[in-house]
């Protein structure tokens, strides 16, 4: 599903064209000053509530993390609590707020925001895992913004099932100014041809997952892409307390989710639309020119993404 900017009269294609020369001019200061960034100059997300939808969390082995961490709840299970008894859930955390232990640390992306665990997918004590499904997936968004206010909303996981109930539930949290940021799937290898919801919505940020060395993954689907992050060997806490490498678009996802709360504690007037166009007209570019299926847009430049926010909307 092509995530491009959709043109519909000669007007817009007119705006797009202009923007598209101004930013040309612009992108080469965007660039340098990106470079010349201090990672301590990254936005940290502080204010920001961030709605994991996912496994929960165990923070026993990062008592740091305890600060910020709300108290959500479990859809699966409603009688127990959010901890998490699978690990993707920590290790999605780990990586949006960040984690210290005797083991290591993880640096987070958003260590100033506060996350709110929200339990769709567990396990029994047998060990066979229990998934929500989409109703449950559905009403974990809606709950996201209208119980817990959460103004970002990362769900690392989908469904191919395109539900109107899920539809409907995103569509709803874009009314309510939230960014609902989704992975794209790991199946390219053998299903390339997949597409994953809520990823593949129109105003969903999809992300994909991209190495070091800026190559999309094999395992990354190509299909409903806005922009990429790093999601091959990222360091991430996992449920025992060990600080570990992971690998899918479950932790690009993260990594996004984090980056883009940062931008909204930066400019939290901003809306959902907002902070797509200035994802989209800032990004690295690695890919054909433009977009493409493979890398969307291209990899989110935080700064220059700021930079877009700051001249084109807070100054006009």
């Amino acid at each position: 599903m092509n995530k491009g900017i959709v043109l519909c009269d000669g007007a817009l294609i007119e705006e797009y064209k202009m923007k598209n020369f101004i930013l040309i001019l612009a992108s080469i200061v965007l660039n340098i000053n990106s470079l010349y960034a201090s990672p301590n100059e990254m936005p940290d997300g502080s204010g920001i509530s961030i709605a994991v939808i996912d496994t929960g969390v165990m923070v026993e082995y990062a008592t740091d993390m305890k600060e910020h961490i709300e108290e959500g709840i479990n859809y699966v299970f409603p009688e127990e609590g959010t901890d998490d008894k699978i690990g993707h859930g920590t290790r999605v955390v780990s990586i949006i707020i960040g984690a210290k232990t005797k083991d290591g640390a993880v640096r987070g992306t958003a260590s100033g925001g506060i996350v709110v665990p929200l339990v769709y997918q567990s396990r029994y004590s047998s060990g066979v895992i229990v998934n929500g499904g989409t109703e449950l997936l559905a009403k974990a968004i809606t709950d996201s913004v209208d119980i817990y206010g959460c103004r970002v909303l990362c769900i690392s996981s989908g469904t191919v099932e395109n539900s109107e109930a899920l539809r409907k539930a995103v569509a709803h949290a874009e009314e309510k100014g939230a960014v609902v940021v989704a992975a794209v799937g790991n199946d390219n290898i053998k299903h390339p041809d997949k597409v994953y919801y809520p990823a593949a919505y129109e105003t969903v940020i999809g992300i994909g997952a991209i190495d070091k060395e800026n190559a999309v993954a094999d395992f990354s689907q190509r299909n409903g892409v806005f922009a990429v992050e790093e999601g091959k060997d990222v360091i991430a806490l996992s449920s025992s307390g060990e600080v570990k490498k992971y690998s899918g678009t479950s932790y690009a996802n993260a990594r996004a989710a984090g980056i883009i709360a940062g931008l909204l504690s930066r400019y939290s007037g901003s809306t959902p639309e907002e902070i797509r166009w200035a994802i989209s007209m800032s990004t690295y570019d690695l890919g054909e020119q433009g977009y493409d299926n493979e890398y969307g847009w291209g990899k989110i430049n935080i700064f220059g993404a700021i930079e877009i926010l700051k001249h084109f909307k807070y100054n006009n």
